[in-house]
């Protein structure tokens, strides 16, 4: 008689004392997290990437009295967030995009504007998702460092800059080591010529005292392999 047992099956998820699932493969919500290790009420938060500020609309719902700093580079768009949020004295607009020096770069406007990006799309994605990666016109706008931009300490800070982020981090430096949570977005296939991948977004942080904390929103190609998603880093030195 084979007395081997068997691998467990997966698991309901389990509930924690934050309200979040936890258990085999349970999908988390990144802004959740961030809450939950963030716990003061007027804390300093950044949109990097803002676009048409969804993530801003979540911190807004998460905190009672954040000061927010939204970068954008893309002129209409940045000029609609100046429109959206003008009523908030607490949000600031930065129309720059972040990056690792203080100086004019060209930036490259695509089909998808979302997915618009100092970097030239690669040829793989312009494989995967056609015109919506056609570079449809490159611009002259204005970059920042972002240690020179915002002086205080971030309690969270969300990079979606379409493979720029270990650039925008570069121009960080000065503000890492007072810097609580990094929401950043992360790639495991270029998408973007040039672009850093996990490994390397991951290496840099760990080299700068953070810790992953998970990954979310997963994307995969229809052969099941990982493109994409959103990882959580928290500043060790900080006691959670």
């Amino acid at each position: 008689m084979n007395t081997t047992p068997s691998p467990p099956g997966p698991q309901a998820p389990t509930i924690g004392s934050d309200g979040q699932p936890y258990g085999q493969m349970v999908a988390r919500d990144r802004f959740a997290d961030a809450r939950s290790l963030v716990k003061r009420d007027q804390p300093v938060l950044v949109d990097g990437g803002a676009h048409i500020g969804r993530v801003t609309d979540r911190y807004l719902q998460e905190y009672n009295q954040p000061t927010v700093h939204m970068f954008e580079p893309i002129p209409p768009l940045a000029q609609m967030l100046q429109q959206k949020y003008a009523a908030l004295p607490n949000v600031h607009i930065h129309p720059a995009a972040i990056g690792p020096e203080t100086c004019t770069i060209e930036f490259n406007v695509v089909g998808n504007v979302m997915s618009s990006s100092v970097l030239k799309p690669s040829e793989f994605a312009g494989n995967l998702h056609g015109e919506a990666m056609e570079v449809k016109q490159t611009a002259p706008l204005p970059q920042v460092r972002l240690d020179e931009a915002i002086t205080t300490p971030i309690d969270v800070l969300k990079l979606d800059l379409q493979g720029y982020e270990l650039q925008a981090l570069k121009g960080a430096e000065g503000l890492l080591d007072r810097t609580h949570i990094i929401i950043t977005e992360v790639e495991f296939i270029a998408m973007y010529d040039g672009q850093p991948l996990f490994g390397d977004v991951d290496t840099y942080l760990r080299s700068k005292g953070f810790a992953l904390h998970n990954l979310y929103d997963l994307w995969t190609l229809q052969n099941g392999q990982l493109t994409s998603g959103d990882a959580l880093y928290v500043n060790t030195s900080f006691n959670t």
